[in-house]
């Protein structure tokens, strides 16, 4: 794939830098035409010449239109663009809005570990509902993320919300749709995204995610924001995998009390979500429910 450098223009965009190279794509700052500054991504996977190219690049259009009809606009960041251009060769572009003011949660828990200075637990009580309320945003509109993790949930300062903090889920270039089979589904050595640490029992035995497998990456998520530690972190998948089909985590010690007094029912819904069996876990509407709870 041919990168492009800063100064370079693509389709009216004026690349000002690059930020990153992945697996899937390379992502640079930019300004559009309009003179706003977006996040300007270039597609490496899928490439044309991949069979399910024309139908990944329909499926994203699916999921982006779900979004802004939806109340899950608040929770992602916002499409500015999507669009296929011949940059050397044919190649898909996807632009967002650029988030100027924002931690994603992994750096916010490794900041404050290395600091001892710790979070209080009305920031993490707070930043556990902002979760559960995007997640269930998210599912409302039959998708599934696929990859939670703390990396994937940004948080950034509002003085303007009620939290005063607003939630950004990230990196859904993989997410699914329930009611639509992945264009990659089937095809020989592509499977369904996911993170060392982080996958649910379906990414583990080949099966497609469901918004069950979100809940049980979600819990995880939470169990490290509200206990301070990782029910299953290992070092190597067979051990994680290992450790996850065992019998299901400890009941969660949680960090501080639940404002509803409803301590016991919260710990056992997080236990539930980690169950190997999707179909014994909460709905993300039931934990948002349980942790709103007064």
């Amino acid at each position: 794939m041919k990168r492009i450098r800063p100064g370079q223009d693509v389709k009216g965009y004026t690349i000002l830098e690059e930020l990153n190279v992945g697996a899937m794509a390379v992502s640079y700052r930019a300004k559009a035409p309009s003179g706003e500054i977006v996040f300007f991504k270039q597609y490496k996977s899928p490439a044309p010449r991949v069979d399910w190219y024309k139908d990944y690049v329909a499926y994203q259009r699916t999921i982006n239109e779900r979004i802004v009809k939806s109340a899950l606009k608040g929770f992602t960041c916002k499409v500015v663009d999507l669009f296929e251009f011949k940059f050397g060769p044919l190649t898909y572009f996807q632009v967002f809005e650029f988030v100027r003011v924002g931690k994603d949660l992994r750096g916010i828990l490794d900041d404050h570990k290395a600091r001892k200075d710790g979070l209080t637990w009305d920031q993490r009580l707070t930043w556990a509902r902002i979760i559960l309320a995007g997640l269930s945003a998210l599912h409302a509109e039959r998708i599934v993320h696929c990859d939670l993790k703390p990396d994937n949930l940004q948080l950034i300062e509002d003085a303007t919300a009620k939290s005063g903090y607003r939630l950004k889920i990230i990196d859904m270039d993989f997410s699914i749709l329930v009611d639509q089979s992945a264009p990659w589904h089937g095809h020989p050595d592509c499977g369904y995204v996911g993170t060392s640490n982080y996958f649910s029992p379906e990414h583990l035995t080949g099966k497609v995610p469901v918004p069950a497998s979100d809940v049980f990456t979600a819990a995880l998520i939470l169990y490290e924001l509200l206990t301070g530690s990782h029910p299953f972190a290992s070092p190597s998948d067979n051990e994680y995998w290992t450790k996850v089909r065992g019998g299901g985590a400890a009941l969660p010690a949680l960090l501080g009390r639940m404002p509803g007094g409803n301590d016991a029912e919260v710990e056992r819904l997080l236990r539930r979500s980690l169950s190997v069996s999707p179909a014994e876990r909460p709905t993300a509407a039931d934990l948002s429910d349980a942790f709103n709870a007064k």
